[in-house]
Order: C-alpha cells, then sequence, then structure tokens
C-alpha cells in the first residue's frame, strides 16, 4: 500500500527515546523559540555544512511539465499558494499545503508541484558562505559556525496591526521572511529591521517582532538552536519481549522521457531525447519483494514512485505508451535494454530509473502548423469581465514576451521562449511570436508569473461569430493544434490589484 505522509513537519533524521540523549550549551533548560502565539511548524537535528555560514533566502519556481526541483539543506521549504510534494534524502515523503513548512536534511530534497500550474515556493537554509548567493532572494552575513549537532526550528506567527510576536533566539543571526503584510524587527541592542510581503533579513540575540501595517502580517523564522549530543546514548533497560525487528525499507523512482524517431537503445539519454520528459507517458506494475501482487505506482508530477518497499528482487511490468513500440533504461554507468520488464535489486533507500520510450515513426520535426502568441499587460484590478467587454480595458501590447514553454507529446523538446520567432513588423495579426513547424497534437501553453499574484487570462481571438473562442485562466492553458493551422493566442498578465 502506498504510503504519503500528510504532514507539515518532518520527524527527525535519528529518532530517540525522550530520556537517552544529552544535551549542551544549558539546552536541559533552554525554552522553545516560540512564544505566546507563535509556533514552530518545522524543526530537524543537523549539523551546519561549513566553518563559515550564512542565511539564504531563495524562491523556488517549479514548472508542471518539467523536472523536479532539488534543493540541499540543512533548512526549510514553506509552500505558497500551489500544495507541493517533498522527498527528501531519507526517502520521507511530505506533502506541503499553501503555508505549511517542512525540514531538509543535509542530503537535500526533491520539490515537486501538486498542481497544473507552477508553483511557488521559498527556501530558507543555512548555508556555507562559499556557496553562490547570485540568485538568491536574501544572503546574511557570513559567520562561525558552532560546532556539533544544532536543533534548527522555523517559527511561524500571524500578527494582528501593532501586535507583537518574541522569538527567544541567542547570539546567533536569525533569518526572518516576511509572507504577508509588513514588520518592524527589534533585537536587544536596539538594531531594527523594516520588512515587507517578500523580503527577508537577520538579527541577531531575542527578537520582538510587530506588524506595522494596516493590515495583519505573517512571518517565519529560521533559528539555530543548541547542540544535541548524541554519543552518550545509554537505551533503557526494557523487560518486554523483544519483538521482530521490520525489515529496511527503500523506494523506487521511474522518470519517463519521450524519444524522436531514430533514436536508438544505446543512444537513449535525457540530451538525445531533447530533455522531453513524458509526464504522464507508459504505465508501470511491480512485483516481487514482500509484495503479495502486482502493485500499480505513485504518480507524482512527472515521478513515478513506489516507497515504504522492504528491501529485495523486484520486476516492474512496462506498457508502452500509443506510437512507442519500444523502450530503454539506463542505471548507471550505462544504458541497457530491457525487453518488456525491468528486474530491480532495492538494496538501499533509493533506485531511481530514467525509461526512454523509443518512437515507432517520426513524432516531430514534419510539422507546418504555427501557435502565434501576443502579449498583453493590463492595469493593476483588471479583471477577465472587462476585457471581455467592447470597451478597450486599457492593457498594453508588449514587444518582449513573458517567459512562456510550450509541452506537447509530439515535439522532440521543449519549445521556449528562446525558441520564439520575432514577427516584424509588429502588431501582427498572426502573433507578434512566433513557434513554426509545429506538429499538430495536443499541448500545454505554460506562463511564469512575472510577479506573485499575477492571473493570466487567455483568449483565441474570432473574426465572426462562427469562431469557437477558447478563454482560460490561471498559468497553464491546454491547446490542441491541427496540422496546417495558424493558431493565435492573446495572453492578458492581470496583476494583483
Amino acid at each position: 500500500m502506498q504510503r504519503i505522509i500528510l504532514i507539515s513537519i518532518v520527524l527527525l533524521s535519528i529518532v530517540f527515546p525522550v530520556h537517552a540523549f544529552a544535551q549542551t550549551d544549558d539546552a536541559a533548560t533552554a525554552t522553545s523559540p516560540a512564544t505566546g502565539h507563535a509556533a514552530v511548524i518545522a524543526q530537524g537535528v543537523e549539523p551546519l555544512p561549513a566553518d563559515t555560514v550564512r542565511w539564504q533566502v531563495e524562491n523556488i519556481s517549479i514548472n508542471p511539465v518539467g523536472a523536479p526541483f532539488g534543493v540541499e539543506g540543512p533548512g526549510f521549504v514553506v509552500a505558497d499558494r500551489v500544495p507541493l510534494l517533498v522527498i527528501n534524502r531519507l526517502q520521507e515523503v511530505v506533502r506541503l499545503a499553501p503555508g505549511e513548512a517542512t525540514f531538509v536534511p543535509a542530503g537535500g530534497a526533491t520539490v515537486a508541484s501538486l498542481s497544473d500550474s507552477v508553483a511557488k515556493a521559498k527556501s530558507i537554509f543555512v548555508k556555507s558562505a562559499s556557496v553562490d548567493a547570485d540568485d538568491a532572494l536574501f544572503a546574511g552575513d557570513s559567520f562561525a559556525a558552532p560546532e556539533g549537532r544544532r536543533d534548527i526550528d522555523l517559527v511561524r506567527d500571524v500578527l494582528k496591526p501593532n501586535e507583537r510576536s518574541k522569538i527567544a533566539n541567542g547570539d546567533l543571526p536569525a533569518g526572518i521572511l516576511v509572507m504577508k503584510g509588513s514588520v518592524t524587527v527589534e533585537n536587544a541592542d536596539g538594531d531594527k529591521l523594516n520588512l515587507s510581503a517578500g523580503k527577508a533579513g537577520e538579527l541577531s540575540g531575542p527578537l520582538s517582532i510587530t506588524a506595522s501595517g494596516q493590515s495583519s502580517a505573517s512571518f517565519v523564522v529560521g533559528v539555530i538552536g543548541p547542540e544535541i549530543e548524541t554519543s552518550a546514548i545509554e537505551p533503557a533497560a526494557s523487560t518486554s519481549t523483544p519483538t521482530t525487528v521490520a525489515p529496511e525499507t527503500g523506494m523506487i523512482t521511474i522518470t519517463t522521457y519521450l524519444c524522436p524517431a531514430g533514436v536508438s537503445v544505446a543512444q537513449a539519454a535525457p540530451d538525445t531525447c531533447g530533455g522531453n520528459t513524458g509526464l504522464g507517458s507508459g504505465g508501470f506494475s511491480l512485483s516481487g519483494g514482500a509484495l503479495t501482487g502486482p502493485q500499480g505506482a505513485t504518480y507524482v508530477q512527472g515521478v513515478w514512485l513506489w516507497d515504504q518497499l522492504a528491501f529485495g528482487q523486484y520486476v516492474i511490468s512496462v506498457a508502452n505508451p500509443d506510437g512507442y513500440t519500444d523502450f530503454a533504461i539506463d542505471k548507471a554507468p550505462g544504458v541497457s535494454h530491457s525487453g518488456e520488464t525491468i528486474p530491480v535489486t532495492l538494496s538501499s533507500g533509493e533506485q531511481s530509473i530514467n525509461v526512454y520510450f523509443l518512437a515507432a515513426t517520426a513524432t516531430g520535426g514534419g510539422g507546418t502548423a504555427t501557435l502565434g502568441l501576443i502579449f498583453m499587460d493590463c492595469p493593476a484590478g483588471t479583471t477577465t469581465e472587462i476585457i471581455d467587454l467592447p470597451a478597450d480595458p486599457g492593457c498594453t501590447e508588449l514587444t518582449e514576451p513573458f517567459s512562456v514553454t510550450l509541452f506537447g507529446d509530439s515535439l522532440p523538446g521543449l519549445e521556449t521562449t528562446t525558441t520564439l520567432q520575432v514577427v516584424s513588423p509588429q502588431p501582427s495579426m498572426g502573433g507578434d511570436f512566433q513557434w513554426t513547424d509545429l506538429p499538430g497534437g495536443s499541448y500545454t501553453l505554460t506562463v511564469d508569473p512575472v510577479a506573485d499574484g499575477d492571473l493570466y487570462y487567455i483568449v483565441r481571438p474570432c473574426g465572426d461569430q462562427s469562431c469557437p473562442k477558447m478563454n482560460f485562466s490561471g498559468t497553464s492553458f491546454p491547446i490542441t493544434i491541427e496540422d496546417g493551422e495558424g493558431f493565435v493566442l492573446i495572453i492578458y498578465r492581470l496583476p494583483a490589484a
């Protein structure tokens, strides 16, 4: 039975009986960093990653048609608006609802979207001071890392206007990220930070955080706590009857690729298949090990997985998607053909396999269809109803495109903004920007939001009443294009009011 843990706080990397660990730095009497109605929403115990470290906050964007996003700990991932799935290197699987967070151990984790739209999240990590921070939302000042395994906590609080929260923190800097509203942060030395939504900073010492705007505010604070000394563990004596130890368990994961015609078994690889991840392609069932019968895989945004498997010998049965008659697999160090099944020996935490489906005939490259795009930027507060009115909604036609991606099973690879052809002169009724020579088929067009809160509205313009009008709102749009068709879409950006 598949088991996905629906929690927002990951268990510690190693679980100890309550009486069986020793703490240093006066941790035995240390209080929680959260006071009042603040709460620790995620925590873990890890050594810091280098002798000199800093707090680093980054934006995470996970495309639903792309590969899952990898992050390195120790630190935290906080979901924003779209639910996420986080699988860490300890094989713990966590679903995060919007606003929830999880601890990421030093070994890192994979983050995937559980929605058909682009997922946004924030990472709050303790990084080595030598790690590149050019793309970071915030990179704090470097400081000497304390020794030993450290209790690392993420505290969250929601404040009414002018309400104050107290965060117990020691001499090390704490990383602060504002999720909503604006706050003023002060420490005992009189140092002060003014932060608004989406901004981050750091201060050391006990913190006083006050909602400074006219509306409520929410924030999270990463705190590095006391050392946890585990070398002197003395298991408690037990008089109970010994129990059977459960077998060690692991995970098998599969990522699929759709390869264009002409790619052979020996050539099959992500690059030669155009990086074309075949999300949802194929079908898989697992037999062997301790299973009593064939078991279907759990499909999570491009990754097929079986979780909580006892170590042993397994066989994966594969069903090819339509239009593909063969497949290849890779298991390091090379590529091998597997016939109709894939034998797997699970003897460690995870066995990851790429499956490359090989096309029977050409599936791309000979198309004649064209998809033209027109990009419109609208004033804040514009609604879809306003756009559909005969009156001018006041939107501006752009000479530069938004960041867009086109995915389809018929394509040998992803089409992106960089492959759009600029039409001259503009404006053009065939679209200001075009993807040409597309094979007919079903596609997904994805727009990467320019700013948080953006809504995108897509319209297929019609010249008369008989033309079927297509309206979609969101960030991902399904499209069906016929061979030889000229297809034009207008994409409106509707900023949050």
